[in-house]
């Protein structure tokens, strides 16, 4: 068995490399591949990426950077703070590729994200309920 510590600092690796490829993907002078579909089951395929960048935000902030010691209350709340600091950075990443010329701006790829934020932030309360670790 790992060291708590050792998992903490493993996480929060995780975190920084997260932060990094969420910054690539959205900032990042990508061609589209046209090989790939342009929508899943109706859904545009930029939209469930958006999705998919944002869904891992709050179980790696949690497993990164909370530390409840078992209140529940502290869990919620530590949650609320990674949705808000999620939708921040959703909110600073379009905003941002509104000003550059290579990129645009779209309010539905904001949508995506606060989707993908709140699935995440499901998720974790799901998997910490079930461990019993608040």
């Amino acid at each position: 068995m790992m060291n708590p510590k050792t998992v903490k600092l493993c996480w929060r690796l995780l975190a920084l490399l997260y932060l990094g490829a969420v910054a690539y993907l959205c900032f990042g002078h990508l061609s589209p591949d046209e090989s790939l579909p342009r929508a899943i089951f109706g859904i545009p395929s930029d939209k469930i990426a958006h999705f998919g960048m944002f869904f891992p935000f709050p179980i790696i902030a949690i497993y990164a950077f909370h530390n409840s010691k078992g209140r529940p209350g502290r869990f919620f709340v530590f949650l609320a703070i990674s949705y808000f600091l999620g939708m921040m950075l959703a909110m600073g990443t379009e905003l941002i590729q509104g000003t550059t010329d290579y990129r645009s701006s779209d309010m539905l790829d904001l949508v995506a994200d606060s989707l993908g934020l709140m699935t995440g932030c499901v998720t974790v309360t799901v998997i910490k309920s079930f461990g019993g670790k608040w």
